[in-house]
């Protein structure tokens, strides 16, 4: 993926525009939130094909079973290998622990969105990244 030059413009208007949207499967779940950033990035139509696969919790959980892992399923679908999270950087899609188990997210900086639950995104710090893939 190649980020477009007004990257940053585009990246800052998606958060905008998705940070009070409430969790929802196969439209604001933390693999399409992390998918719509990149594509707002790079202009590429990844959240699509991610969103393509599960409507709802049960066919999200078997579409990701399908993988080896969470990191696997990201990895297939940025097309890159995933790095330490110290190689993370702002606009970089992540892979850090949640409330629920591992869930991806956007890194912003000095700390990460992921789409939340019904109060719109949620925010952790860098210490929760396991791994990011470079946008």
């Amino acid at each position: 993926m190649t980020r477009l030059d007004d990257w940053q413009d585009r990246f800052f208007a998606y958060l905008e525009a998705t940070r009070l949207l409430p969790f929802a499967w196969g439209t604001n779940d933390c693999c399409t939130f992390a998918a719509g950033a990149a594509d707002a990035m790079c202009g590429t139509t990844l959240k699509a094909d991610v969103a393509a696969n599960y409507t709802d919790e049960v066919s999200a959980r078997a579409y990701l079973a399908t993988f080896d892992s969470m990191e696997a399923a990201v990895t297939q679908w940025v097309g890159t290998a995933s790095l330490a999270p110290n190689f993370a950087g702002p606009g970089d899609v992540v892979l850090m622990s949640g409330n629920n188990g591992p869930t991806t997210g956007i890194c912003l900086g000095a700390n990460c969105a992921s789409a939340g639950g019904s109060e719109g995104a949620q925010y952790r710090g860098r210490d929760a990244i396991i791994c990011c893939w470079k946008i």
